[in-house]
């Protein structure tokens, strides 16, 4: 464990660091952009993953990406499951996608809920960010090997899982 730590605390001081805003650091010095860049992470990705590193478990509001989720589920995501739901009076379908087969997305949210309107509009969408291992067949083997390692890392430093919500949701 102490390896790890200095090899991380060594990259930190070492390479150029991501500034998403003045609070979203790890361990006073932040994510080193090349190892991110290294592991292909997205804007998005790289976002949610320094919220679930802060450790505050605040909801993430997902309103400025809502367009492009919107175009990469239309266009990459596979509905697993889906079913009408009353919100307030209105009626809305909820899919559970898959959005693994997306580059922007796949890291971040994996599966997620939508919230279509009758005109097959997305109009809200919910998750939890969380590092949750699955079965095998679940996952690609790095989306998982990802997920487990993301799950130790984060139990060592007391990163917190937290909710993504946008719009109309459940």
């Amino acid at each position: 464990m102490k390896r790890v730590k200095t090899n991380f605390d060594y990259l930190v001081q070492h390479y150029p660091v991501i500034p998403i805003n003045e609070t979203s650091s790890m361990m006073g010095g932040g994510i080193p952009s090349s190892l991110l860049q290294v592991l292909g992470f997205s804007d998005v990705e790289v976002e949610m993953l320094y919220h679930y590193l802060d450790g505050t478990g605040k909801t993430f509001d997902f309103e400025s990406y809502a367009l492009e989720l919107e175009n990469e589920a239309n266009q990459k995501g596979r509905v697993l499951d889906s079913e009408w739901v009353n919100i307030e009076g209105a009626m809305y379908e909820k899919r559970i996608v898959s959005l693994y087969d997306s580059d922007k997305f796949d890291f971040a949210l994996g599966t997620c809920t939508l919230y279509y309107n009758n005109c097959n509009q997305v109009v809200g969408m919910k998750d939890l960010y969380d590092f949750d291992p699955k079965e095998p067949g679940e996952r690609s083997l790095k989306a998982e090997a990802v997920t487990r390692a993301m799950s130790a890392l984060g139990s060592l430093i007391n990163a917190q899982d937290y909710e993504v919500r946008w719009g109309i949701y459940d």
